[in-house]
């Protein structure tokens, strides 16, 4: 009777979250456990010059007797090595922006071209590297065939994380951290994978101000530099300066796009060049030393105020000094 009685309540859950999944999908979609299920068809080429999203749209299921929420994207595009900041508050129909992006909403109706070429969301869905606001952390790597542990415990360490988890055994030794811990460990899974767009959902929300501050003026330019596609859904105005372009969405829709001005922008991408031309030491702007509350939590990337890169195989001096080092490991 213990054993019955400690099961309801899973039970229970279960059957709400079927009832909520019949709701959202038809039951004609639904496959039988003992049904073969065809492998997805894949890009083989990952590299794109633009994405269009034309008239596209999803409406989620209406409940009784109400109308459900939908977004319509018109117009837009998305070139390979931008960095596009949408905007907008809350239930603006951002993150629902980016499930249909991605391809964890299915389109109702519209195109989405890469190339000028019309391609289904499951046909692309592979290249994005995703930290969504309400992400699931694994403790291993997924669909990765063979990962370099050296550049795991590189990034843990640059994301100040060496002294919090592990990776070990092909696992990291332990998921028990803040929320703000958590999404630096989801970042590092993101640039393990490295694929051609990085989605990063309001990741900067649960960092403090200086390491969000080195997340928009180091991390997203550096990986722009490498010729990588940034969606950030942001709230941080302070940093749309850093952008190629800022999309503001209302009630589902874009309201308006623009292009900052980029006179104010710090040229972090020149400190990643690996032109033979340039392989020489280069000095990194001085870094401002957190109060001294924070000096000894901080001090395995905030130690210097100058590194120097490794540039064409020549290794640096003092590696883990500084977060614009990720070029050390990238």
């Amino acid at each position: 009777d213990m054993l019955i009685n400690a099961s309801a309540k899973y039970v229970i859950e279960g059957n709400a979250a079927l009832q909520k999944l019949r709701k959202l999908f038809p039951l004609n979609s639904m496959r039988s456990a003992t049904e073969a299920v065809p492998e997805p068809v894949r890009r083989k080429d990952e590299r794109f010059k633009s994405i269009r999203i034309d008239q596209a749209g999803f409406s989620y299921p209406a409940p009784n007797g109400g109308q459900g929420f939908s977004i319509t994207i018109d117009d837009l595009t998305i070139r390979e090595g931008e960095i596009l900041f949408v905007v907008g508050g809350n239930g603006s129909g951002k993150s629902t922006f980016m499930n249909l992006l991605t391809g964890l909403y299915p389109l109702d109706y519209g195109i989405i071209e890469i190339d000028g070429q019309p391609i289904s969301t499951g046909e692309y869905r592979d290249m994005f590297s995703t930290v969504f606001n309400d992400f699931h952390l694994f403790d291993k790597f997924y669909g990765i065939e063979k990962v370099d542990e050296q550049r795991v415990q590189d990034l843990l360490h640059l994301t100040g994380l060496a002294g919090k988890t592990r990776y070990e055994s092909g696992k990291f030794t332990t998921q028990d951290l803040s929320t703000g811990q958590r999404k630096r460990l989801a970042l590092v899974v993101a640039m393990i994978e490295d694929r051609p767009i990085f989605i990063f959902d309001e990741w900067a929300a649960d960092q403090d101000p200086h390491f969000r501050r080195f997340f928009y003026e180091d991390i997203l330019p550096s990986l722009a530099a490498q010729g990588k596609t940034i969606i950030a859904v942001t709230h941080d105005d302070r940093y749309f300066h850093l952008a190629d372009k800022v999309v503001r969405m209302e009630y589902g829709q874009i309201a308006e796009q623009w292009c900052p001005d980029r006179s104010s922008r710090k040229n972090s991408a020149t400190l990643f060049q690996k032109d033979s031309a340039t392989a020489k030491k280069i000095p990194v702007r001085n870094i401002r030393r957190p109060s001294s509350g924070r000096q000894k939590a901080t001090r395995g990337y905030w130690r210097s105020s100058v590194c120097f890169f490794r540039m064409n195989g020549m290794r640096s001096r003092k590696f883990f000094s500084c977060w614009p080092c990720l070029s050390q490991v990238w």
